[in-house]
């Protein structure tokens, strides 16, 4: 798999955005492991505490426009480093099946 520094996704080829470059990835690079709802975020942000794993959780909306209309409208994506990427993803398949990365 090819890291896209800008999307911070792994491809096998190439970038959905046709005008980034693919490199090999870093251990410590943050890529995008998924974007998901409040309730599977809920669930997957302990799992990945309990494994050790770092992570972002970063909301879609914002805080202020989620107080102004609500969580459920909120979308939140997981990023965590490349090298802990496999382990992460086996646990978020646990909560999360089918949530798009």
């Amino acid at each position: 798999m090819q890291y896209c520094e800008i999307c911070k996704t792994l491809a096998p080829d190439h970038c959905f955005h046709e005008d980034h470059s693919l490199r090999a990835p870093r251990d410590n690079d943050p890529v995008l492991l998924l974007t998901t709802d409040p309730l599977h975020a809920d669930m997957l942000e302990p799992l990945l505490k309990d494994a050790d794993i770092p992570y972002v959780r970063q909301g879609r909306l914002g805080v202020g426009m989620t107080l102004r209309a609500g969580n459920m409208l909120e979308e939140y994506s997981f990023y965590v480093p490349y090298s802990a990427y496999e382990q992460a993803s086996e646990l978020s398949m646990v909560v999360a099946p089918n949530c798009s990365d």
